[in-house]
């Protein structure tokens, strides 16, 4: 098994608390923290991005080109891959028919806006979004999270989008406008992971 790097394990915890209250920003202005089983998103449940070997896999997609020896990155790609299959087939709104189509559609609306590393951290358009969401619905014969998504960026044109370009460290990091209680919860489920992190060699300093 590859270890990421602490760096890229940072960058990774750092790039999931920003995914959870982004989505969550979201998710409580629309009315869709009731439909969602797993909220705080991906924090909760098996298979949580917070549950080492998900992060472990994960991580590895945020290491810096050359951290990686040429000869090992097709294992750390598998690696990756695998942590990520772990992760959708058992967090609910990765599953047909477990959640409310809505939750499927926030959820990739919300990765597509903050420019992670495997996607060049590049912001996608609306009108990417929407494309890149037909093209996996028509496969998925999943059209009615397409409806979804276009209905969900149709409303968020109209509301101040969350600064989750505040959120820049594994620690504490500013409320972008979620309830409290949201705020709070986030916070501990992270400093609960954190000695699990410490077990394995990261964050000791």
């Amino acid at each position: 098994m590859i270890k990421p790097s602490e760096q890229a394990m940072k960058d990774y915890l750092i790039g999931l608390k920003r995914h959870t209250f982004h989505y969550a920003y979201w998710a409580e202005i629309f009315g869709l923290v009731k439909e969602d089983r797993q909220f705080p998103h991906d924090c909760v449940g098996t298979g949580n991005r917070l549950e080492l070997p998900i992060a472990s896999g994960m991580a590895l997609s945020y290491e810096e080109n050359g951290n990686i020896p040429q000869a090992l990155k097709g294992k750390a790609q598998i690696q990756t891959k695998e942590a990520i299959r772990s992760h959708n087939k058992t967090q609910f709104h990765h599953i047909k028919g477990l959640v409310h189509p809505a939750v499927m559609a926030l959820d990739t609306i919300c990765a597509m806006r903050e420019k992670r590393p495997y996607n060049q951290r590049k912001e996608f358009s609306d009108e990417e979004i929407i494309e890149i969401v037909q093209a996996e619905c028509e496969y998925e014969e999943n059209f009615q999270k397409l409806i979804e998504t276009r209905k969900l960026i149709a409303e968020m044109r109209r509301i101040e989008k969350p600064r989750i370009e505040l959120i820049i460290r594994f620690g504490a990091v500013p409320n972008i406008g979620v309830l409290p209680s949201t705020y709070h919860e986030v916070t501990r489920l992270f400093s609960e992971a954190l000695p699990q992190f410490q077990e394995a060699g990261y964050f000791r300093g």
